[in-house]
Formats: structure tokens, C-alpha cells, sequence
């Protein structure tokens, strides 16, 4: 990881993360460096300048990145970012630089981590392009992505849409009834 600091806050779109060693984290996928994984973290204990943190300064199989989702995907307490792009899906955990491919293809802007089987670990959804031949035309299907006992070994892919309308984009789980779990 390539750390540097700064006093002035750059532009960009923010989530936050939970990242050990900060009280609050700023992630944002960036695009617009280039091909960079990085974070933002905050100013802490006194400090005016924020970290500006570079997790991979080249993503492995990924030309472009296009999104970024944080939260603790293996249930192990450790916080996981997982970026999504033109090539593929990888996760990283910050915490101890470990950093594997999910998936390989090209994957849309939207990304979310959540719980879809319901056995206490979180799966990756994003929206991926289908191409059929070099003369159709651009096609999308929204997917689910499971690892395996731990997040090294083989991730599996689930379709949800086969046909989604358009490039999905952005990607949102809620409890809609109120009755304080997830609607599907």
C-alpha cells in the first residue's frame, strides 16, 4: 500500500468504510486516477491532514475501474473493499493487504454487498456485460457472487436477471415493509 498525506480534501464520490486504524474511512473508486485502488481516511487523534491511501496501483485483469462496495464480506470482523470494472471483480482487505480476483468480464457501475443467501456472509451483485458475438448488440445481466469457504477459493456466479433492461447501475437492498427484514 502506498500511503500519503494531505490537508486539503480532494473531489470525489464518498462511502464510508470502517477501515481498523481510523475512526471513519472515505472510499471512492477511482476512475478518475487511472487505474488506482484507493481511500481516503480521515483526520484523527489531532491530526489536520488526511491519508490519501493507494491499495493497488494496478488492479490484477482490470483496465478501468467502475465501482467500489466496503463492508465485512467473510464475517471474520476485517472490513473488505471490492471494486468492479472493465476486466474484472476484486477483493482486497486493507487490514492485512490480501487482495484476490472474484470474477473476470466486464462489470457496470453498480455494486452492492448483501446477504442474498442468507447464511451470514455477504455476496457481491453488480450488473455484467454479455456479449454473445462481436455483432450483437450490448446486453446486461445482473449476478450474484458466492465464495467458497474462504474468499481465495473459487467465487461462484448466480444470475438474478438474464435479460436486465439497460446497464445497471445502482444497486440497493432495503426493508421496504417495515417489518425489519430484507425485501427481495
Amino acid at each position: 500500500m502506498d500511503r500519503r498525506t494531505f490537508s486539503k480534501l480532494v473531489a470525489g464520490t464518498m462511502t464510508a468504510a470502517g477501515i481498523p486504524g481510523a475512526s471513519a474511512v472515505e472510499a471512492h473508486p477511482a476512475a478518475h486516477a487511472g487505474r488506482n485502488v484507493e481511500f481516503i481516511v480521515p483526520p484523527n487523534g489531532g491530526s489536520d491532514s488526511w491519508e490519501y491511501v493507494i491499495l493497488d496501483a494496478v488492479p490484477p485483469d482490470m483496465t478501468q475501474v467502475s465501482g467500489m462496495a466496503a463492508a465485512d464480506i467473510d464475517g471474520d470482523g476485517k472490513t473488505e473493499v471490492v471494486i468492479i470494472g472493465t476486466g474484472s471483480v476484486v477483493w482486497y482487505r486493507p487490514s492485512t493487504s490480501e487482495k484476490g480476483i472474484v470474477a473476470n468480464g466486464s462489470f457496470g457501475v453498480g455494486v452492492a454487498l448483501e446477504d442474498i443467501d442468507h447464511d451470514g456472509h455477504k455476496e457481491i451483485v453488480t450488473g455484467k456485460n454479455v456479449v454473445a458475438s462481436a455483432q450483437s448488440p450490448e446486453r446486461w445481466v445482473l449476478c450474484w457472487y458466492k465464495s467458497g469457504t474462504n474468499l481465495n477459493d473459487s467465487w461462484t456466479e448466480h444470475v438474478l436477471d438474464s435479460d436486465t433492461a439497460g446497464h445497471p447501475h445502482d444497486l440497493v437492498f432495503a426493508n421496504l415493509d417495515g417489518d425489519g427484514g430484507r425485501d427481495e
